[in-house]
């Protein structure tokens, strides 16, 4: 046992870490993934007044989002920034 340890140390102190935990973090369904992407994206074009045609809008970051998950991206804030910065170009 560690020293200042009255029990056994957390999982971080001994170089361990549980994969199955940090891997159900990560297990949502793409669906859930894009959405949530999406709504990062909207929320944010939303406060700056960016969006003009709502329905132009969500179809956009649907296939942006589509297009990138289709492509192997699943990490949801490189999503949400996809569809920000496509946005912002077009």
């Amino acid at each position: 046992m560690l020293s200042g340890w009255s029990r056994d140390p957390p999982a971080f102190t001994t170089g361990t870490i549980d994969i199955d935990v940090c891997l159900s973090r990560m297990s949502e369904s793409l669906p859930v993934l894009v959405e949530r992407s999406i709504q990062i994206a909207w929320d944010l074009l939303e406060r700056s007044g960016e969006i003009t045609d709502p329905g132009d809008e969500s179809r956009f970051f649907s296939e942006i989002s589509m297009t990138l998950v289709r492509a192997g991206e699943h990490r949801q804030l490189m999503l949400a920034n996809n569809a920000i910065v496509s946005h912002c170009v077009v």
